[in-house]
């Protein structure tokens, strides 16, 4: 997988860490962020939730539930919004330079450079 190509190459996760609450992350992956709709993909709905508790026999507490369908809510929005160019992330990544892009870049592919033919 990609993150972890950049993992080996010393390049931290860009998402914040979930710490105590990672179970309901995967809860929400295993659920599918998404479901597809007529134009594209669509935010998970409560019939959906209900259907993957039912056959993973996982069962969500109420804030639990309406968080999972908050956050696919919220991913769909930042599908949309993301693709415009210049979208921001949707996370605090703190003050990063081009300066740490290029060191970030060198330690992947090393200090490669372009030999003129």
């Amino acid at each position: 997988m990609r993150i972890d190509r950049l993992r080996k190459y010393g390049i931290a996760d860009l998402l914040p860490p979930l710490n105590e609450i990672e179970y309901l992350a995967n809860h929400w992956r295993n659920a599918g962020y998404v479901m597809a709709g007529g134009m594209g993909p669509a935010p998970l709905t409560s019939q959906e939730l209900i259907a993957w508790q039912q056959g993973s026999g996982v069962e969500l507490n109420p804030w639990e539930f309406y968080t999972i369908l908050g956050m696919s809510r919220k991913y769909i929005a930042g599908f949309i919004n993301g693709s415009e160019y210049g979208a921001q992330a949707p996370f605090d990544i703190g003050h990063v330079t081009s300066s740490d892009v290029d060191d970030s870049i060198r330690a992947i592919f090393g200090s490669r450079s372009r030999k003129a033919k």
